[in-house]
C-alpha cells in the first residue's frame, strides 16, 4: 500500500429538490481512499450509501439531484468540472459501479462474450479479435462453471467484475446486496 491518494471527497452533498420540499440524500460525506487500500460505506437502508457512490462516479441525472462538494478527486483529477462524455472515459476503465442487484448486471440478449468485447473495444481500443481474447483471458480469472450458464447470482456478479480484474488497478464501488445474492446454492 502507498500513501498516494486514490479518492478523495470531501463534504459530498447531494440534495433532490421536489415540489414537496428538499430530500437531503447525502450531507457532508468525506472520505480518502489511497491506492491499495479497500473501504467500505456501511450504513441502514436508505442512508445513502448508494446515492454516495453514484454521485462520485457522476451517474445521477443532475437535475434533478443537485450535486456540490468541496472536493471530488481520483487520482489527483478534480472530478466536479468534468463532462459526460470526460466521465464515460474513465468510467469502465479506471473506475466501475457494481450494481446492487446482480440479475441485470449483464443484458440478457446479448452474450457475455459481446459484452466484454464492448468493454475492452471501447476503453483500451481493441480490435474485435483483440477484444474477443482479452474477454476469454478475463473470463478464465473468474470461478464459472465450465458451461457458462449463469445460473446464479455469484456467476453473474462475477462475469460482470471480470474486465475489471483484467485491467489490474482499479476503483470499483461495492454497492450492498441483499443476503439472497450471496447464496451459493442459488
Amino acid at each position: 500500500m502507498t500513501d498516494k491518494t486514490a479518492l478523495a471527497v470531501d463534504n459530498l452533498k447531494v440534495i433532490f429538490p421536489g415540489p414537496s420540499g428538499v430530500v437531503r440524500a447525502v450531507e457532508g460525506v468525506s472520505l480518502q481512499v489511497r491506492e491499495g487500500e479497500c473501504a467500505a460505506i456501511v450504513g441502514e437502508s436508505g442512508s445513502g450509501k448508494s446515492v454516495t457512490s453514484l454521485a462520485v462516479m457522476k451517474l445521477l441525472d443532475t437535475p434533478p439531484a443537485v450535486i456540490r462538494a468541496d472536493r471530488l478527486e481520483f487520482e489527483g483529477r478534480d472530478l466536479l468540472p468534468l463532462s459526460e462524455r470526460e466521465m464515460q472515459d474513465i468510467r469502465g476503465r479506471e473506475m466501475a459501479m457494481i450494481f446492487q442487484d446482480a440479475l441485470t448486471a449483464l443484458n440478457p440478449v446479448m452474450t457475455v462474450g459481446r459484452q466484454l468485447d464492448e468493454v475492452f473495444r471501447r476503453h483500451r481500443h481493441m480490435s474485435r479479435k483483440e477484444a474477443k481474447q482479452a474477454s476469454i483471458e478475463a473470463l478464465r480469472l473468474i470461478p464459472v462453471a465450465e458451461t457458462l450458464v449463469l445460473s446464479s447470482s455469484n456467476q453473474r456478479i462475477n462475469v460482470a467484475n471480470s474486465s475489471h480484474l483484467a485491467h489490474g488497478r482499479f476503483l470499483r464501488f461495492i454497492q450492498t446486496l441483499p443476503t439472497w445474492h450471496s447464496d451459493p446454492l442459488q
